[in-house]
């Protein structure tokens, strides 16, 4: 019985961005149904679009609209380009680049689908409508934000994670994403460029499709098998002195000094004993000449 509660919980373990990744598509259709049926959470859209109006608000308003151009398609690209551009030098493979161009190219082709067959009004035209020629539900933005900095977490802390002590938990990376996400999110919502269940939806588009999303990075390079790259640079430290040296250069040198005195030690006994045995044979002489 132990041996199959310990099966089912390497199974979760193993499998639980596929879970992930259900649990969100679950929740968008749950919510989508509610939406469309003009149920509590379209109720909720209208009452968080009245009180996050900063219509009246210039200052609050100067400062969302800044925090929404920051998160404007177009930086992001900029962003996704730099890291991946060093990423593939470092990883020595295109990959990377490869994985986050076809995942926010997969999220491009969803986003595109779901806004024309929904056809939704944003809040700024002062009503809530499906089924006409609108494109606010859901929001791409927000998908966007969840997918790009998931993957780019995933490939920092990768590549850079024993460097970089702030993302060496995934609690850590998890915080980084939902703060980023709220406060992009946010700043869309108190602009009344989307409802709030727009933004809610682009977030579980975005968990979904960055869940499924293959590792970002080559085996050898994944976080989860660390141990298993640090096992074999220990492997050929020790069976390569030109490599061990130029990582351990100093335990090393002690290492070979010590070979060095050992060695020396040895030779001086050795002569040593070479001259008594020299030395041996003309007593064993004289003695002979000495004798009766």
């Amino acid at each position: 019985m132990a041996r199959e509660s310990t099966g089912w919980v390497t199974d979760i373990a193993r499998y639980w961005r596929l879970f992930v990744a259900l649990g969100a598509v679950i929740a968008l259709v749950v919510m989508t149904a509610d939406i469309l049926i003009e149920g509590s959470l379209r109720t909720f859209d209208g009452t968080v679009s009245e009180i996050f109006d900063t219509r009246a608000g210039l200052s609050l308003h100067t400062g969302l609209v800044a925090l929404a151009f920051i998160s404007e398609d177009v930086y992001a690209v900029g962003l996704v380009v730099a890291v991946l551009a060093v990423a593939t030098i470092a990883a020595r493979s295109l990959r990377p680049a490869l994985t986050v161009v076809g995942t926010m190219a997969a999220n491009w082709v969803v986003i595109e689908v779901m806004k024309t067959a929904f056809g939704r009004t944003a809040p700024d035209t002062g009503e809530d409508l499906f089924g006409v020629n609108a494109l606010s539900y859901p929001s791409g933005h927000s998908a966007n934000t969840i997918i790009i900095w998931t993957l780019l977490l995933r490939i920092i802390f990768g590549l850079w994670g024993d460097k970089i002590s702030f993302l060496s938990t995934p609690l850590r990376r998890f915080l980084v994403v939902a703060s980023l996400a709220v406060v992009f999110g946010g700043s869309l919502v108190g602009l009344n460029y989307h409802w709030l269940t727009d933004i809610v939806a682009g977030w579980l588009i975005g968990i979904a499709l960055s869940m499924l999303a293959p590792s970002p990075l080559p085996e050898h390079l994944r976080p989860e098998n660390r141990h298993l790259r640090e096992a074999a640079q220990r492997t050929s430290a020790s069976t390569n002195p030109a490599r061990a040296f130029g990582t351990n250069h100093v335990l090393l040198r002690g290492i070979f000094s010590r070979d060095r005195l050992t060695a020396t030690k040895s030779s001086t006994e050795t002569g040593a004993t070479r001259t008594a045995a020299t030395a041996s044979p003309a007593s064993t002489s004289a003695a002979s000449h000495d004798g009766p």
